[in-house]
């Protein structure tokens, strides 16, 4: 995500990746950040059937096998009009909460102990969707 010119603004927001409701992202953004994840996911998959490189990283890739498997995927907004700092601060707090709670999170920043894979993730997502069926 491109810095803002001034970090200091109050236009950044703190987000939730979710597939039929449960949290499995925390990301800060701006704009349209948060909305426009799954078509850029989608994008990507896009430039892959073309034969062109795409960029995969951990939370990118769970998105991609929740819409492979015909599962919703949504952004929520847990904070807004942030400045940057605020901004992190609040995702390394709800990164940490939600992790307590028990959650398994994609994320690479503030998660280092997670080593599970886009599967696993995945499967633990399946897991935590029907149990609250």
């Amino acid at each position: 995500m491109p810095v803002a010119a001034n970090p200091h603004s109050r236009e950044y927001y703190v987000y939730t990746m979710r597939a039929e409701g449960h949290p499995f992202y925390v990301g800060i953004g701006r704009d349209k950040r948060a909305s426009d994840r799954v078509r850029w996911v989608q994008s990507q998959i896009a430039r892959e059937l073309r034969g062109l490189p795409a960029k995969w990283v951990r939370h990118t890739c769970v998105i991609r096998r929740l819409l492979e498997a015909n599962i919703a995927v949504k952004s929520k907004t847990h904070r807004a009009n942030l400045n940057r700092a605020e901004a992190l601060t609040f995702e390394r707090e709800l990164i940490q909460r939600l992790k307590r709670r028990g959650i398994v999170l994609a994320n690479h920043h503030h998660n280092a102990d997670c080593t599970l894979d886009a599967d696993q993730i995945v499967a633990d997502l399946k897991e935590r969707i029907s149990r609250s069926a």
